[in-house]
């Protein structure tokens, strides 16, 4: 195990013990493999490819410019056959696109919420007026992506039409209180994601979330999947970090989740890629959800096809800098949050 110790000897040793958790080390003519641990408990479940907007940052578009033409979307046999294959105790319900444009999205939560599965469900709030009892009756966390403080940057960055912006405002109102009226416990929280060029704005979403009374302002750090069109926000900045920390002290009455700031020097370590499994809308895996799902390379969430997500957290494990890894996890902030 000495190839593990190594490694091991630049995270913590609470870290060590989680990632035993998920991943067991074996000796082998070559050294030692990976092999991942068949108890899942924790999946990335993406409905379906149909999206009613096309952002400007969205990394299925980067990936792939005719990624939602394919119209796909998993049945609800693939779903139960999925629950009844792993033991599932956590879903976050998304897509590679917009998870309430799946036909039966309400029997899908439904489907879930019968397996006593704790269920977060991340949505753009278009369609939000559509399901507010299914989501408020069955729904842990609704996450709804707002992206901008003002119709004119949600515009722009959503490549939306004028009155999507207030539609997506009034449906936040109205499903928090259509929650309180039906004494419902679900938590809604809106997101909106940072990169340098709009740093200077971010007063103005804590405003925007505050006044639309959401129980949780979220910021993500945005991951540009290596197109360098938006910078991330890096640990290093010093500006960046002055100005985060200013807003949380005048801003600690809030619910507020900070953006994990990336490190160029620490490698960290990845929740999403050693706790759980990406599962697309055509049942293909992904190494996390900045990938394309690809059954010949990840296989699918029945055969784990030629073992490419084992080899990819093989690399990741055993690289020994920010630089040796995957372009798209070197700018993610999801390998900092420990």
């Amino acid at each position: 195990m000495k190839l593990f110790d190594k490694t091991c000897k630049q995270i913590s040793a609470a870290l060590r013990s989680r990632l035993s958790r998920y991943c067991f080390f074996q000796r082998s003519g070559f050294g030692h493999n990976v092999v991942m641990n068949t108890k899942i408990s924790r999946i990335y479940l993406n409905l379906t490819r149909k999206c009613n907007l096309r952002c400007r940052h969205c990394q299925y578009i980067l990936l792939d410019k005719k990624h939602f033409d394919k119209n796909k979307e998993i049945s609800i046999s693939d779903i139960e056959n999925i629950l009844n294959k792993y033991d599932i105790d956590n879903c976050t319900v998304s897509a590679e696109g917009e998870p309430l444009m799946h036909s039966r999205f309400s029997e899908v939560i439904e489907l879930l919420a019968d397996r006593n599965i704790s269920l977060n469900c991340v949505t753009n709030g278009i369609l939000l007026d559509k399901y507010f009892d299914v989501v408020a009756k069955h729904i842990d966390m609704l996450i709804v992506s707002l992206g901008a403080y003002d119709a004119k940057g949600y515009e722009e960055i959503r490549n939306a039409g004028e009155n999507v912006f207030g539609k997506v405002q009034d449906n936040i109102k109205k499903m928090i209180a259509f929650r309180d009226t039906k004494k419902e416990n679900i938590v809604v929280a809106v997101k909106f994601d940072l990169h340098k060029n709009n740093l200077d704005h971010v007063e103005k979403m804590i405003l925007k979330g505050n006044a639309l009374k959401a129980d949780l302002i979220m910021f993500g750090n945005i991951n540009d999947e290596g197109t360098g069109d938006f910078i991330p926000l890096f640990r290093e900045d010093a500006e960046v970090v002055k100005k985060i920390e200013f807003l949380k002290e005048k801003y600690s009455h809030l619910k507020i989740q900070w953006p994990v700031l990336i490190d160029m020097h620490n490698k960290g370590y990845c929740r999403m890629l050693f706790e759980g499994m990406v599962v697309n809308s055509d049942c293909s895996l992904s190494p996390c959800c900045h990938f394309l799902g690809n059954s010949d390379i990840y296989g699918n969430v029945f055969s784990m096809g030629k073992n490419g997500i084992k080899e990819f957290k093989e690399n990741f494990l055993f690289a020994k800098n920010v630089e040796e890894l995957d372009i798209h996890c070197q700018h993610c902030q999801r390998r900092m949050k420990f």
